[in-house]
């Protein structure tokens, strides 16, 4: 049964293919298509761009000063290992807190 409705919808497709034409191209689409292609200017790379160029300047500047303003203040602070007391020791040096006091 399987195979006698395989075949029946097999010989409906290729016999709907009957009334179709063939398709026809205009004349000398080819060569036309070839010409355009040649004659077109090519597209300039957009890294070039002037606007594109600006833009990336301005953030390169931008982006070079912020570098170096945070080296001088990591420089100042001194990070480095000789920093004065952050966090829960600043904290308890602000309100003369020691390790070993009560809390009240």
């Amino acid at each position: 049964m399987n195979k006698e409705l395989n075949q029946r919808d097999l010989e409906e497709i290729l016999n709907s293919l009957d009334s179709m034409k063939r398709a026809e191209a205009p004349p000398y689409l080819l060569s036309r298509t070839i010409n355009t292609w040649k004659n077109q200017k090519p597209q300039e790379n957009m890294l070039f761009e002037p606007r594109l160029r600006i833009l990336g300047l301005v953030l390169g500047t931008l982006f070079l000063f912020n570098s170096l303003f945070f080296l001088y203040e990591y420089k100042k602070i001194g990070l480095a290992g000789n920093q004065e007391n952050t966090g829960i020791q600043s904290f308890s040096a602000e309100f003369g807190l020691s390790p070993n006091s009560p809390v009240k």
